[in-house]
């Protein structure tokens, strides 16, 4: 199963894409998900974590 990371997860748009994608979904958001392992990190003041480099697919729904 591929690993899919989703930014933006906890909002309107990611969190549809998250319905629709096949494979093993982790989030990047502001805000924690229950429902998926979610890093919790703001894209405007942090640096992306080193997990990244497992990723296989890179959605990026995140928005202001």
């Amino acid at each position: 199963m591929k690993n899919i990371l989703i930014t933006g997860g906890t909002g309107f748009i990611g969190g549809h894409l998250i319905s629709a994608v096949d494979g093993n979904v982790k989030i990047l958001s502001r805000n924690q998900c229950s429902d998926y392992m979610t890093v919790v990190c703001d894209l405007k003041s942090e640096v992306i974590p080193v997990f990244v480099k497992v990723v296989v697919r890179f959605i990026h729904a995140a928005f202001n």
